[in-house]
């Protein structure tokens, strides 16, 4: 029988019930919501979310009560201090329309190449009315040409899903589907003749960070921007420290799993769990003082 809009609405009451009385068993595929999620982060406007029982963002929020919550806070103040956010591997936008609600005056483009993920961007971009969101169907990288992009195959469907950029000679098997995508240089995009004034970048492409950094090297030259930037590995966190040192780049580990903001001082790296993977990365010694 197909759903109804009544049957939709009971369904999700049942799981909003099951949620607030800590139903024993009770979890996000056992009790789906399909509908909008209110997403509020401190001093910060609530915006919404849409989640066909597929958003990791709304399923942690409604679940969990929150969605890297040290991240989000950290983000949002900076970009009250800035005037132009690049948010590369936007999935569904939740950085994107963070910053948007913290600060209308911003200029954002947020890029994300799979067609899934790009769509459900562009809806919540378009239902809370941030009109400074200017969406691009693409990846960035170190080269303007089509690419190769995996993404992981489950049994069950998530718009966030593991998606990155991959060679021809590194292509993965097992539960994995691939298509095309455009990739581009944002130096490519930004004019010499531009002012973007302070520039905050968010980059979580799954590994391709350097790929993106080194087609953004103008910009890193020109405007030093505060990155916030997924790190899951040492190999990475190497490869990005000996790309960003030289411009004056500094590493604060954002530890979710205890709110703390960690310097880097060497050493190995493991993150504690997927929630402990961000990574606040600024030429600036007073980016913690901005953040506060």
């Amino acid at each position: 029988m197909p759903e109804t809009r009544a049957s939709i609405a009971e369904t999700n009451e049942r799981t909003l019930r099951a949620i607030s009385e800590g139903e024993r068993g009770a979890d996000w595929l056992s009790h789906p919501y399909r509908g909008f999620v209110d997403i509020r982060i401190p001093e910060t406007p609530a915006f919404a979310m849409y989640t066909n029982n597929d958003c990791t963002v709304c399923r942690d929020i409604l679940w969990l009560g929150e969605y890297e919550a040290l991240s989000l806070r950290l983000w949002t103040q900076l970009a009250r201090d800035s005037d132009t956010v690049f948010d590369v591997g936007a999935n569904t936008g939740l950085f994107s329309l963070a910053a948007a609600a913290a600060n209308p005056n911003l200029k954002i483009a947020a890029f994300e190449p799979l067609p899934v993920a790009y769509h459900r961007l562009t809806m919540n971009a378009d239902v809370n009315g941030f009109s400074n969101i200017h969406t691009h169907q693409s990846a960035l990288g170190d080269r303007t040409e089509t690419q190769a992009f995996e993404f992981n195959r489950k049994p069950y469907s998530l718009v966030h899903n593991g998606g990155r950029l991959v060679d021809a000679a590194h292509q993965r098997t097992g539960r994995v589907e691939r298509l095309t995508v455009s990739t581009k240089r944002l130096d490519d995009l930004v004019s010499t003749t531009q002012k973007l004034g302070r520039v905050l970048m968010k980059l979580d492409v799954e590994g391709a960070e350097l790929k993106a950094l080194d087609g953004a090297r103008g910009v890193i030259s020109r405007y030093r921007p505060d990155l916030l930037c997924e790190i899951f590995n040492q190999t990475l966190l190497d490869g990005l420290r000996a790309y960003l040192l030289p411009f004056g780049y500094e590493f604060l580990h954002l530890s979710e799993s205890d709110a703390q903001v960690i310097p880097y001082q060497g050493g190995s790296f493991a993150p504690k769990s997927k929630t402990d993977r961000n990574w606040l990365v600024s030429a600036r010694k007073n980016v913690l003082q901005t953040a506060s």
